[in-house]
């Protein structure tokens, strides 16, 4: 026989169903006398779930067309729910005697103290969807929510605790049907107090909030409430107590209402003006800017579980009108949640729309304004904040912004063909950052002392905080894909502020991975084969300190040790000429101790080749005889 794809549910002790598993059904004829069984073969990996053994007697009851219910020999309730439409369960299953369940219509009789533990019993008793739905039309049609609530305060004021339990019981019982109408009457005005009462929560419902502005529009003022009283019934009143599919049907109903009033407030003009209007005006309260940036966090918060072009179109709607502008309060706002609501927002926005902060930030850079500019906030922000988990969303933003998050792998030796080719495709941000904002992020390391790093001798310690190594970290994981993607402005930016005999001060800290950290960059800046970049390291003598460090690892077995060689061997196979002439004539009496390896035997062959041959123009500065002084870092 055929197998259907079903889902099996087992009734729960207080009459929920829970999922039991996914899989394929098959009908199995007994032989030699057995009873045929039911058997349920996992949809993942073909093996057999449930077998049920189909009984003549047993009554199997026939739900939704697709639905089959029935009880074990012990009493337990069992589901089968198939995917395929009516007409296809008999044929699979044919010897199975369906019963229609009965549709009489279910009355409860008028609630009283004498009768409530029988409404309890019928209320509490129903499993079947097909009833549960009589049931709800019939609450509904009788208005019997509002019978119950004058109960309610006779009850507690004869503190009678017996008969609030079973009040609460009914109603809980109500709500569980999974009915949306009565889940929007029972979040309605004037009802959901007495029914917050009766499910012994304190009721924070009906509250009115405070507006920092006024929506005229009562129908959507209306769905506001709602959908908080539904969320908090929720995750408060009704927490541990909601089967999947009563869970389900409120997050439809939030979602529902959520993108009305997304909808309603993105289009409404008025309103938003005067919103952001709070923000934007120079004597507006403090306090009133603070709770505007929060209404307007908010509002986008509801997009979340939305779809990316929903989200999408909230931001450009409200970008305008001036929505980067709140970061310039939450992100600098005291408060923690208002930092990290602020953040998480800026974030999502980078994230999914990167050219419209880009627009903005560039746009923003050509107006004189006195007003922080968006990205010089993030990287204040990012410089100063002590949170390492800020920290590190930060430099995320950074790096998309910069258009570094797609190309952080370090495999690829890129040449300065490649790199100029990647500068005519950016947008035209990069101009603006180099010209505006890069030295801003590269302060951290360019304000660290120099000291002379020599090949011997005593060398003063450079002492870094915890906080301080990690955004020194950040920043030279950003300088790696800027030195490769950046072209000329990256070189310019390293050259004009002396960057890099900053980076070789690294050497001095007394951190093996801040080590690893100057020496990647470096080692970045090598393996990009560029003549001027050659040409800077050997005027500043940036590999003296690279040397140093080489000579301090003791040819140990370690990450420095294997980094320093790599670093060398690159130089003496697939360098210039003019850097392995550089680093044999100035340290090569040095490295010839070290005879672990065969790389520096191979670079002194190279460099005697150099000299058996005509020099190269690019040499010519650095004859063997004659080279010149230089910078000692």
């Amino acid at each position: 026989m055929a197998s259907l794809r079903v889902k099996v549910y087992k009734l729960r002790i207080d009459n929920s169903w829970i999922d039991q598993g996914t899989g394929y059904c098959t009908y199995v004829v007994g032989s030699e006398g057995e009873s045929d069984e039911l058997m349920v073969r996992s949809d993942n990996d073909s093996i057999v779930l449930f077998t049920f053994k189909v009984q003549e007697k047993r009554k199997y009851q026939r739900q939704q067309g697709t639905l089959i219910v029935w009880s074990d020999e012990g009493g337990q309730d069992y589901a089968l729910s198939f995917q395929e439409p009516e007409g296809y369960i008999e044929n699979t299953i044919p010897h199975v005697d369906y019963q229609q369940e009965s549709t009489e219509d279910i009355v409860l009789p008028a609630p009283e103290m004498s009768n409530l533990s029988d409404i309890a019993t019928i209320v509490t008793g129903i499993t079947s969807v097909q009833k549960k739905d009589c049931l709800a039309s019939y609450i509904m049609n009788e208005n019997y929510i509002d019978k119950l609530l004058p109960l309610f305060e006779s009850f507690e004021d004869l503190s009678s605790t017996d008969d609030l339990h079973l009040l609460y019981t009914i109603m809980k019982a109500i709500i569980l049907l999974n009915s949306t109408a009565i889940i929007e009457f029972i979040v309605s005005d004037g009802v959901v107090d007495g029914v917050m009462g009766i499910l012994e929560c304190k009721c924070i419902c009906s509250e009115r909030h405070h507006q920092i502005v006024t929506i005229k529009d009562e129908a959507i003022m209306t769905k506001i409430y709602q959908t908080f009283r539904i969320q908090y019934l929720k995750d408060v009143v009704l927490k541990g107590a909601l089967n999947e599919f009563i869970a389900a049907s409120l997050r439809s109903m939030i979602s529902d209402n959520h993108v009305a009033i997304i909808s309603h407030v993105q289009n409404d003009d008025e309103l938003l003006t005067e919103l952001f209007g709070i923000i934007q005006y120079e004597e507006s309260d403090k306090e009133k800017k603070r709770e505007a940036v929060h209404y307007i966090q908010q509002l986008c918060s509801l997009t979340i579980p939305t779809q990316k072009a929903y989200r999408e179109s909230l931001y450009r709607s409200l970008a305008p009108y001036g929505l980067f502008d709140i970061f310039n309060i939450s992100l600098n706002d005291k408060d923690v949640k208002m930092r990290a609501a602020g953040l998480s927002l800026l974030d999502s926005i980078i994230e999914l729309d990167t050219c419209l902060v880009r627009s903005y930030i560039i746009q923003q850079t050509r107006q004189d304004t006195n007003t922080k500019h968006l990205f010089q906030v993030i990287l204040e922000q990012f410089i100063s904040d002590r949170d390492q988990d800020y920290k590190c969303q930060y430099a995320t933003m950074i790096k998309t912004l910069l258009g570094l998050s797609d190309h952080m792998s370090s495999g690829v030796s890129l040449t300065s063909d490649s790199l100029s080719r990647q500068d005519q495709d950016s947008d035209g941000f990069l101009p603006v950052f180099y010209e505006r904002y890069a030295l801003l992020l590269l302060q951290p390391l360019l304000i660290l002392p120099t000291e002379t790093v020599d090949l011997s001798g005593p060398m003063k310690p450079l002492i870094l905080s915890q906080s301080r190594t990690d955004l020194i970290l950040y920043i030279s994981d950003l300088l790696l894909p800027m030195v490769r993607l950046h072209g000329f402005r990256s070189k310019h930016l390293l050259f004009s502020s002396n960057c890099l005999s900053k980076v070789v001060q690294l050497y001095r800290c007394n951190r093996a991975i801040i080590k690893a950290a100057g020496l990647r960059v470096i080692k970045t800046c090598v393996e990009l084969v560029d003549e001027t970049y050659n040409r800077h390291i050997i005027d500043k003598n940036l590999l003296q300190s690279t040397t140093r460090l080489l000579l301090e690892t003791h040819g140990s077995d370690n990450l420095l040790n294997s980094s320093c060689l790599s670093l060398l061997e690159f130089i003496t196979n697939q360098s210039s000429k003019v850097l392995a002439h550089y680093v044999q004539s100035e340290f090569g009496s040095v490295l010839s101790t070290l005879t672990y390896i065969d790389t520096f035997k191979n670079l002194r062959r190279k460099y005697e080749e150099t000299l058996g041959t005509s020099p190269l123009n690019d040499t010519e500065e650095f004859p063997p005889s004659q080279t010149k002084k230089k910078q000692r870092c």
